[in-house]
C-alpha cells in the first residue's frame, strides 16, 4: 500500500508539530509497529564504502612482503563468522585475492556461517551493516553467483562462478565453506553447493571443501533458553568446537600440504537434500514448521549494477529455490557434521525457528529450535510423542556417556574436533543428562574451552 504523499515528510515530531529535519522521517498518526515501511528518495553525496576491501588486502600485502620486521608473515589465513564471513566472499569473488603487484594474498578463507550471501560492501550509497532481505527488503547481499565454479543464471543467462577473477589472476585460495542449519533456512545456503535451478548438485573445486554443522543455528545460546517472540526454545547446539578444529586444518593445509577433511554437506544425489515443504511431517507434537523458509530473491538493479551504481527499486526477477537438509525420524538432520550433541541426541534440534503471535507460522531468523525427547516411556505415551524417549533410547546415564564419548573420539579422528575439545565435550554431555533430569546444570562457554554457569529456567 502506497502511504499518500501528504501524510508523511523528512522531519521529526516535536509537540505535535512536524520539525524539518533530513536524517529522519515522520508520518502523521505515527508508525504501527510491525508493518515493514519502504522509502524510496534521491539522494546526493554518498559516503566512500568499499576501501576495506583495499585496506585488508594491502596490510595483508604489506606483511607479506618481509620488508617490515614488526608485521611479517610468510602465508596468511582469513576467518569470517556471519557478515565478516559474507565478506570474504565478496573479497574473493571481487578480484581482492591479488594485490597490486599480483601476487596472492590469503591462503586460505573460512567463510563461517555466510550462506549463499555477499554483502553490500562495494556499492554507491552501500550499507555494510544490513544483513538479509528475509523481510522483503531488496538488498543486494544473497546474490548470483553462489558457487565456486561457473554456473548459469536461470533468470538472466549470465554464466559467473565466485572463484572466476582469482583463477584469471593465478591466486585461488583454500576455501572451507562452514554452515550451520540455520543457514539452510535462513540464508539459502544449499545454493553453494547446487545448480542455481536446485535440480542438481554443483562440482566443487579441489581447492575447497563444504561443511554443514547439523542441528545448529546461525548464533545459539549455551543453554537452550527462551526467548520473547518465539514459539520454541533456542537450539543450544553450538559449532565453535569443530570450527575450531577447521582452523586448525586449514592451517595444516596451506602451511604443511596435510589434507583437510572431505567436504561433509547434504547432496541431492544422495537423497540428503531436498526442496523446502512446509507440509513434510515433523514428529514434535503440536510443533509446527514455518509456512516458508528464506528464497533469495533475484533481483535486477539495472544496466550499472555491476559497477556498483544500483537502481532502486529493483526489478524482482523471481526466487531461486530453497532446499533444505533431510531429517532422520527424531528431525535431526542426516547429512553434515553431525557433532556429539546431534548424533547422541537428547532432543530434536532444528535450523529454524517460529515467530509467536502469527496467524501462521512465519519464520524466526537464526536462533534455531530445540524440542527435548520425552525422558521416560510414561512421558512418551503421555504426551502422544512418537520420538524414542531417552530413558528407552539409553537406558542409563553411563551409556549416554559412553555413545557421545564414542562419537567424540570420531569426530576428533576424522578432523572435525581436536584432541584437547575432549573433556570440554564431555562436560556439555554431563550437562545435558543434568538439564532433562532438571538438575543444576553448569554449562561450558559456547566455544567448549572453559566453564560458564547457568540453569535453565524451563527445565523439567
Amino acid at each position: 500500500m502506497e502511504i499518500p504523499r501528504d501524510q508523511w515528510g523528512f522531519g521529526r515530531i516535536e509537540n505535535g508539530v512536524p520539525v524539518p529535519d533530513s536524517t529522519a522521517v515522520y508520518l502523521r498518526g505515527g508508525f504501527q509497529e510491525g508493518p515493514l515501511y519502504r522509502l524510496i528518495f534521491t539522494s546526493t553525496d554518498p559516503p566512500v564504502v568499499g576501501l576495506g576491501f583495499a585496506a585488508i588486502r594491502d596490510f595483508v600485502s604489506h606483511a607479506r612482503s618481509g620488508r617490515d620486521p614488526l608485521v611479517s608473515a610468510e602465508r596468511a589465513m582469513a576467518w569470517g563468522w556471519s557478515q565478516s564471513g559474507r565478506f570474504l566472499r565478496d573479497l574473493v569473488y571481487q578480484g581482492f585475492n591479488a594485490d597490486e603487484s599480483g601476487q596472492i594474498v590469503f591462503d586460505g578463507l573460512i567463510p563461517m556461517i555466510a550462506g549463499g550471501g555477499g554483502g553490500w560492501f562495494n556499492h554507491r550509497f552501500g550499507q555494510p551493516s544490513v544483513g538479509t532481505g528475509y523481510r522483503g527488503m531488496p538488498v543486494p547481499n544473497d546474490r548470483f553467483p553462489f558457487t565456486d565454479l561457473p554456473q548459469r543464471d536461470p533468470f538472466t543467462g549470465r554464466a559467473e562462478g565466485l572463484l572466476d577473477r582469482a583463477r584469471r589472476d593465478g591466486v585461488i585460495p583454500r576455501i572451507f565453506y562452514v554452515n550451520t542449519a540455520s543457514e539452510y533456512s535462513n540464508r539459502g545456503a544449499a545454493l553453494i553447493h547446487v545448480t542455481p535451478d536446485g535440480r542438481r548438485d554443483a562440482p566443487i573445486p579441489e581447492t575447497s571443501r563444504i561443511y554443514m554443522i547439523a542441528g545448529a543455528p546461525h548464533v545459539g545460546p549455551a543453554e537452550p533458553d527462551v526467548r520473547p517472540g518465539l514459539v520454541a526454545r533456542r537450539s543450544p547446539v553450538n559449532s565453535g568446537a569443530p570450527a575450531g578444529a577447521l582452523v586448525m586444518a586449514m592451517h595444516r593445509w596451506i602451511a604443511e600440504g596435510v589434507e583437510p577433511p572431505e567436504s561433509r554437506y547434504p547432496r541431492i544425489s544422495d537423497g540428503e537434500l531436498v526442496p523446502y515443504d512446509p507440509a513434510a511431517p515433523f514428529p514434535v507434537p503440536g510443533a509446527a514448521r514455518p509456512v516458508d523458509v528464506y528464497r533469495i530473491p533475484a533481483l535486477d538493479y539495472g544496466p550499472d549494477a555491476e559497477r556498483g551504481i544500483l537502481r532502486q527499486p529493483p526489478e524482482m526477477l523471481g526466487t531461486y529455490p530453497a532446499l533444505l537438509p533431510v531429517e532422520d525420524v527424531d528431525g535431526n538432520e542426516l547429512g553434515g557434521v553431525r557433532i556429539p550433541e546431534v548424533a547422541v541426541p537428547l532432543a530434536t534440534y532444528a535450523g529454524w525457528n517460529v515467530q509467536a503471535g502469527s496467524d501462521e507460522p512465519q519464520l524466526a531468523g537464526g536462533p534455531g529450535s530445540y524440542f527435548p525427547f520425552p525422558w521416560d516411556a510414561q512421558e512418551r505415551a503421555a504426551n502422544g510423542d512418537p520420538r524414542v524417549s531417552i530413558l528407552e533410547r539409553y537406558g542409563s546415564h553411563d551409556e549416554y556417556l559412553r555413545r557421545y564419548a564414542e562419537v567424540v573420539r570420531e569426530l576428533t579422528a576424522e578432523g572435525f574436533l581436536l584432541e584437547s575439545q575432549f573433556d570440554a565435550q564431555m562436560e556439555i554431555a554431563e550437562a545435558r543428562w543434568a538439564l532433562h533430569q532438571g538438575r543444576p546444570a553448569v554449562l561450558p562457554h559456547a566455544d567448549g574451552g572453559g566453564d560458564a554457569g547457568g540453569r535453565d529456567p524451563e527445565a523439567r
